[in-house]
C-alpha cells in the first residue's frame, strides 16, 4: 500500500578477492514510476572482497493524494562485476492506492442507492437516489450522466427536479423497462439506456458526487461488483453502512450486495443506518474484502472506514486471528503492527499494509487472519475479519527461482480479452499456467496438453481490463510474470 516499505536481501556467495558490485534497476514491465511511487535504498550494492553473506536493499512506497489503479514494481539485478552469475534476480511488488477522489462526506450529499440492470424481462435499466441527509434537497441542481463504452464524455446527460425529503427515494428508469421496475420510476427518459460496461455518474451541476463503474475505460463486459457480482445483469443495492457517494469505483465495488436481476423488490425505497448526532459511538467497518495472492505478489493494502468520528481520535487494536498459519516476520509483515489511528473528527478510511516475503521453502498455502478488536471511543466493530491467503510459488525437486531467469517471452503484452496470449519459451517445458487479478483471485487456467516452445493460452472474453499476474509452471520451476488485459 502507498505509503508502506518493504526491505529484503541480496546474497553472495563464493565472493571474489575485490569487491563486488551489482545494480537494482527497474524492469520495463513496471508501472510505477521511480520518484514518484517509490524510492529504492541502495541502487547499487558493493559486497566487500571475500563477503559472503547476505545485505539489505529497501523500498519506499511513497504516499500520494492521487487516486492511482493498482501499480506494478519489477525489480532486477543486472551489471554484476567481477564475471559473477544471477540466481534468482527479479522480485515483484504491488502498490494498493490509499486514496479516494470523493469530494462528499457522509450524510451529506445523495447518493446512488440502487443500481439495475436486468435482462429478465426485458431490457431494463433503473438508478435509484437516496437522500440521506435531515432536510428536503432540490434534485435540480443535480443529474446523471452516462459514459459509453471507455468514453470520457458523456453520451447522455439526464438532467433531475422536483424535491427529495430525508429518506426518501427518487427512481430514474428506463421508459421500456419492464412494468415491475417503472411502475417504482419517478422519472421515466429513453437516455437511461446503460449496458454493463458503462459507467453511470450522479453530479451536482458539474462535480461528481457518486459514480458506477470507471469514466473513460472499458472493461469489455462489465464492472466486478465484490467478488460475486457485476454491472452486467445485476440488481446492486448500496450496503446499509454506506452513507455517502464515492467516486472511486474501486473502493466503491465493495460496497454493495447484488440481488437476481430479476429481484426488484427493494426498488423505491432504500435503509440506511442512521446518521449520527452528537455522542455517537464511533463505527468501524473493515471493507476489503477476503483475497488470494501468490507470495510473489510482494504486499497489498487493505482499508477500514469509520463512520460517526469522535472529537478525538480513534484507535482499534490490530490482532492475529487463531486460525493463522503465517509467521509473522518469515511469511509477512504488517504496518503498522498493532493499532490503526483514526484523527479526531475524521470520516474515512485509513489502511493497513501487508508484505508479503517471497521466500524460497516449498509449503502448502498458507493463511494470514487479520483481526480488529477494542476500539477505543466506545466504537462498535462492523466487520472486523480479514483473511488472505498466500499460495507457494515453489516447487519441490526445483528450482523455482529459475523462473526468473527463463527467456520467457509473452506476445502480445498488452493482450486483449477473448485473444490468444503466445508463450514463448526456448528449450524448457511447461505444464499449465494460472491467471490472477490485482485482487489475488485466480480467475483462468489452462493445463497445456503439448510438450513445445510455444503455447497458448486463451484470454476470456468478459476478463476486465487491468493488470494481471501470470504464473507459469513446468518441472524445472515455477515462473510468474504481470501482464495488462485490454
Amino acid at each position: 500500500m502507498e505509503g508502506a516499505g518493504h526491505c529484503f536481501n541480496v546474497s553472495i556467495a563464493n565472493a571474489a578477492a575485490s569487491s563486488t558490485s551489482v545494480d537494482i534497476v527497474l524492469d520495463p514491465a513496471s508501472t510505477s514510476t521511480p520518484g514518484v511511487d517509490f524510492i529504492i535504498e541502495p541502487t547499487t550494492m558493493v559486497f566487500p572482497g571475500g563477503f559472503n553473506g547476505s545485505m539489505t536493499v529497501c523500498v519506499s512506497s511513497l504516499d500520494d493524494q492521487f487516486f492511482e489503479p493498482v501499480e506494478l514494481l519489477r525489480l532486477k539485478l543486472a551489471n554484476p562485476t567481477n564475471n559473477a552469475s544471477i540466481t534468482n534476480g527479479v522480485i515483484n511488488f504491488g502498490f494498493y492506492d490509499n486514496d479516494s477522489i470523493t469530494t462528499t462526506y457522509p450524510c451529506q450529499q445523495p447518493f446512488i442507492s440502487e443500481y439495475i440492470h436486468s435482462l429478465s424481462l426485458g431490457d431494463g435499466q433503473a438508478i435509484e437516489i437516496y437522500n440521506p441527509t435531515a432536510g428536503n434537497i432540490d434534485l435540480s441542481a443535480y443529474n446523471l450522466r452516462l459514459f459509453y463504452n471507455g468514453n470520457a464524455d458523456a453520451g447522455n446527460i439526464i438532467s433531475l427536479s422536483g424535491s427529495l425529503a430525508p429518506g426518501s427515494v427518487y427512481v430514474v428508469a428506463n421508459a421500456q423497462s419492464p412494468q415491475e421496475i417503472t411502475a417504482q420510476a419517478d422519472q421515466l427518459t429513453q437516455l437511461l439506456n446503460f449496458t454493463g460496461d458503462d459507467a453511470v455518474g450522479l453530479y451536482q451541476g458539474d462535480v461528481l458526487v457518486d459514480i458506477v463503474g470507471v469514466i473513460g475505460q472499458d472493461p469489455g463486459f462489465s464492472w466486478p461488483a465484490g467478488l460475486q457480482y457485476r454491472t452486467a445483469s445485476n440488481v446492486l443495492v448500496r450496503d446499509s453502512v454506506i452513507q455517502q457517494g464515492e467516486t472511486s469505483w474501486p473502493i466503491s465495488a465493495g460496497h454493495w450486495r447484488g440481488y437476481d436481476q430479476s429481484d426488484f423488490s427493494q426498488l423505491g425505497s432504500h435503509f440506511m443506518l442512521p446518521c449520527g448526532p452528537n455522542g455517537l459511538p464511533p463505527l468501524l467497518n473493515l471493507i476489503t474484502t477476503d483475497a488470494t495472492f501468490d507470495e510473489s505478489i510482494g504486499g497489498i493494502g487493505i482499508s477500514v472506514a469509520l463512520y460517526y468520528p469522535a472529537p478525538d481520535e480513534t484507535t482499534v487494536e490490530i490482532a492475529l486471528g487463531p486460525a493463522s498459519t503465517a509467521i509473522p516476520g518469515a511469511d509477512f509483515q504488517l504496518n503498522p503492527t498493532d493499532e490503526l489511528v483514526f484523527p479526531a473528527n475524521y470520516t474515512g478510511t485509513v489502511g493497513l499494509g501487508i508484505s508479503i516475503t517471497d521466500d524460497l521453502s516449498v509449503e502448502p498455502a498458507e493463511q494470514l487472519v487479520v483481526v480488529l478488536r477494542n476500539p477505543s471511543n466506545g466504537g462498535v466493530l462492523l466487520d472486523s475479519v480479514f483473511v488472505l491467503t498466500i499460495l507457494d510459488n515453489d516447487v519441490s525437486g526445483a528450482s523455482s527461482a529459475a523462473g526468473a531467469d527463463w527467456p520467457l517471452r509473452l506476445s502480445p503484452n498488452p493482450v486483449e480479452a477473448g485473444a490468444e496470449l503466445r508463450i514463448d519459451l526456448p528449450g524448457k517445458e511447461l505444464f499449465e499456467a494460472h491467471l490472477y487479478n490485482a485482487q489475488g483471485q485466480k480467475v483462468h487456467s489452462e493445463v497445456f496438453a503439448t510438450s513445445d516452445h510455444l503455447w497458448r493460452l486463451g484470454i476470456p472474453s468478459d476478463l476486465p481490463a487491468g493488470h494481471y499476474i501470470l504464473q507459469l509452471s513446468g518441472p524445472d520451476g515455477v515462473a510468474t510474470r504481470p501482464i495488462f488485459v485490454n
